[in-house]
């Protein structure tokens, strides 16, 4: 057996330098490309920016009108474009609540839960935030208002 192997084997590799056969391979392994040799070019995908948040403390506000009045609690996160506005949302943390509570505290409580209203006050939040806190500071790049907790007694 074994010697039918290595005849078998050297029968193969004798073929595989014939000029017949030879001539038979070259035409396919000409169009056969190595693995290596082939680029996958994959389209290059913009690596999206980490999304940036600023949790604020929960707000509680009295709403009043015609006699009576309900609490609103609200918990409230801020997304930014950068980092930088993040930043100085943080570091002027007293005039974001002053400015956030000034918005809260003009709402009926009739209708604050009603979700235009809550999408109103989302843009009154925002247009409150945005412009600078100080003379000669950039204004804020904010993306969203968003509510973490809303609740009306």
């Amino acid at each position: 057996m074994a010697l039918l192997a290595v005849g078998a084997g050297a029968t193969v590799l004798g073929l595989r330098h014939s000029s017949t056969l030879q001539s038979l391979i070259e035409p396919a392994q000409a169009q056969e490309k190595p693995e290596s040799s082939v680029l996958h070019k994959t389209p290059a995908t913009p690596v999206a920016a980490k999304p940036i948040f600023v949790k604020l403390d929960p707000f509680t506000v009295t709403l009043r009108a015609d006699g009576y009045s309900r609490i609103l609690y609200t918990g409230i996160t801020i997304q930014t474009v950068d980092q930088a506005s993040a930043d100085r949302i943080t570091q002027y943390m007293p005039a974001v609540r002053n400015r956030i509570l000034m918005v809260l505290a003009k709402q009926s409580p009739e209708s604050v839960t009603r979700p235009e209203t809550m999408d109103a006050i989302k843009g009154e939040v925002l247009s409150a935030l945005a412009p600078s806190f100080e003379h000669g500071e950039p204004v804020q790049k904010l993306r969203a208002v968003l509510f973490t907790a809303f609740v009306v007694q």
